[in-house]
This record gives structure tokens, C-alpha cells and sequence, in this order.
């Protein structure tokens, strides 16, 4: 019967669907599909980490390291998150001062079809005081990718 289909995710069915018992029911997958499959999708998930960086810009100087506590910056993610070639996909990156809890801050698409994706952050709506440090991240455990600056005083009027 499945001749003619263009794959076939389980071959193998369990032991208690022999002989020929569907009446068994769904009893579950084999270990064949999650053996078969784990390489793939871990090479997918290294590939991905090595294609993703982040940067921030204050005011033309990249890379940031000090900001003034008053400045915006822009953050800019490479990462594959292409979903919609024909559209302005989104991300989201956690903003964190210190050790308070993160923020999430939403990157955008810079054009169609593209791996880049940026957003403005209103440093001085994070509240940070002078020294503290802030970071930016995307991603989780061994996949994140972190970008740290430092909050300075404000610009003197």
C-alpha cells in the first residue's frame, strides 16, 4: 500500500501489532525513527549556531562596548530564521541588566529572503546605572550567542 507514497516516517511497527492486529491500536513509535533522525537534526541545530551572531551599534561605533545610559543602540542578529521568503519575518532576543530578569526585544526581518534581523533599544528604558552590565541574547544553552556592553553616566546637557 505504500508503494507509491513519497516517504514513510515508521516501518517498523511494534511487536504487539504482530501478526497482522490493528485492532492493537496506536502503541506508540519505534526507536528506529528517533535513532535515524537525531544526526539530522543535531547537525541542523550546530549549523544553525555557527551561522548566528549578534552586534550592537551606538551611534555609528560598532563593535559597543560602553553606552551612554541615554543612547540607543541597534542590535543586529544574523541567524537562519528565514520562514517566509516573501515576507518581513520576526525574532525576539532577551535584553538582561545585570542579573535582573530578561526583557524580550523583538528583531525584524532588514529585507526579504535575508538572515539579518535588527531592532532599536532605548537603553535608558532599561534603567541600567552606570557600570552595570547589559546583554543581549538569542538562543538557549549550548546554542546561545550573548553580546555585552556596559551602561556609562548620562550624556551631560
Amino acid at each position: 500500500m505504500l508503494e507509491a507514497a513519497p516517504g514513510v516516517l515508521d516501518g517498523s511497527p511494534k511487536n504487539g501489532l504482530y501478526p497482522f492486529n490493528p485492532e492493537m491500536g496506536d502503541i506508540g513509535h519505534t526507536e528506529g525513527w528517533v535513532a535515524f533522525n537525531t544526526a539530522w537534526n543535531e547537525s541542523l541545530a550546530w549549523r544553525a549556531a555557527d551561522q548566528t551572531h549578534l552586534k550592537v551599534t551606538a551611534q555609528g561605533r560598532a563593535p559597543a562596548k560602553v553606552v551612554k545610559a541615554d543612547e540607543t543602540v541597534r542590535v543586529d542578529l544574523a541567524a537562519p530564521l528565514n520562514l517566509d521568503a516573501e515576507a518581513l519575518d520576526k525574532g525576539t532576543v532577551e535584553v538582561r541588566v545585570g542579573d535582573h530578569s530578561a526583557q524580550p526585544l523583538t528583531v525584524t526581518q532588514t529585507g526579504k529572503n535575508t538572515k539579518t534581523f535588527s531592532a532599536t533599544l532605548d537603553v535608558a528604558a532599561l534603567d541600567a546605572q552606570p557600570r552595570e552590565t547589559i546583554t543581549v541574547t538569542y538562543g538557549h544553552g549550548p546554542f546561545a550567542v550573548s553580546y555585552s556592553f556596559t551602561a556609562a553616566g548620562r550624556a551631560q546637557a
